[in-house]
């Protein structure tokens, strides 16, 4: 639907959708400032503040995570009332894209799952948040 394109959200003018599901739409973005380009996922919904909490919660353990197989987490923010989540900008496009479910060979299954204990970790080792900010 591209509801927000061309708007911007915080330090972000956003640019081009990428991809819209059922709660979010992405866009990729420009930093205004430094000219980078990022990936914005801007919630559709109306949130209550408890939702929103455990969005910005869930937001703070992701944003931990720092592994190559693993989009980075930047930013969590709300504009107009609006939840939104900033993230590396993958340029390959989405994974469907890249590696469709049934024609994935098995040498790339082989390697998702021999990652698969090493992105666990990260985010096991990053799964208790602080209790104060």
């Amino acid at each position: 639907m591209a509801r927000y394109l061309n708007q911007r959200f915080g330090d972000y003018q956003l640019i081009r959708l990428l991809g819209e599901g059922g709660f979010a739409e992405v866009y990729e973005a420009r930093q205004v400032h430094l000219g980078t380009s990022v990936a914005i996922k801007i919630l559709k919904d109306a949130f209550t503040p408890a939702q929103i909490e455990a969005l910005r919660q869930e937001a703070l353990i992701v944003s931990r995570l720092d592994h190559p197989h693993v989009v980075r987490l930047l930013n969590f923010s709300i504009e107009r009332g609006i939840p939104y989540i900033v993230m590396s900008y993958a340029p390959g496009g989405s994974l469907d894209k890249q590696a469709p479910r049934r024609s994935l060979p098995m040498s790339a299954r082989s390697q998702l799952a021999s990652n698969a204990p090493t992105i666990s970790g990260s985010f096991t080792a990053t799964s208790n948040p602080p209790t104060s900010f």
